[in-house]
């Protein structure tokens, strides 16, 4: 039981600083967030709502969300180990 909690949190703490360091990096957070502004812009040239987004607005709730991962993987574990428990008994 403890290796797997142990085993949550690390998995929880990989995928925080992989998405930290994510959005962290403009373009990668641009990519990841509007993955088709390019074909957009392409295909409709005069819309002004297309790409007249900031990311400063996008990158606090993308580092936020981010590091809540650790909570809720961690949080997951715990309760599906709780739930096993009980079902031996």
């Amino acid at each position: 039981m403890h290796v797997g909690i142990v085993g949550a949190f690390l998995t929880g703490l990989a995928a925080a600083v992989i998405g930290t360091i994510l959005g962290v990096i403009p373009a990668a957070l641009s990519t990841l967030t509007n993955p088709g502004a390019a074909n957009d812009e392409a295909t409709y040239p005069d819309c002004a709502l297309i790409g007249s987004y900031d990311n400063s607005i996008i990158k606090p709730y993308w580092i936020i969300q981010s590091e809540l991962l650790v909570v809720q993987i961690l949080s997951r574990m715990i309760c599906i180990t709780y739930a096993y428990s009980q079902s031996l008994f």
